[in-house]
């Protein structure tokens, strides 16, 4: 992880264009990896949110395991409002059912988690 927060401080470009090798090759250890989500999500712009969105819907890259994502879910209420932006934005391209996200339902407050009370109204809206 210490080489990716390198390569993430020396070339952010470079490092998201890998991500999807990266996942290939460590998918077992990076797949629902905290630590690792929150590294991308605070260092991309939003050109490369773009691109990782695109590459999650052609299949190319694979954030989360569908089963239980709650973990990562509890943790990113606390990363910063921009952090929460680009982990909503590649949470919504993996298409995860509803019921992965009801734990966080009560954990949300609108008032100090605008961003995740955002996304799951507009989550909960779809499923009518």
């Amino acid at each position: 992880m210490a080489g990716c927060l390198l390569l993430a401080d020396d070339n952010r470009f470079l490092f998201c264009y890998l991500l999807p090798t990266v996942y290939s090759v460590f998918a077992h250890e990076l797949t629902n990896n905290t630590d690792f989500i929150r590294l991308i999500v605070s260092k991309i712009d939003p050109s490369q949110a773009n691109y990782l969105v695109c590459e999650i819907l052609r299949g190319h890259l694979n954030f989360f395991h569908r089963s239980n994502i709650t973990d990562v879910l509890k943790a990113s209420l606390e990363w910063t409002s921009m952090e929460q932006f680009f982990f909503w934005q590649l949470v919504n391209a993996h298409e995860l059912p509803t019921r992965n996200f009801l734990p966080l339902i009560s954990l949300v407050n609108d008032q100090k988690h605008p961003e995740a009370c955002l996304h799951l109204l507009l989550l909960l809206q779809l499923e009518k």
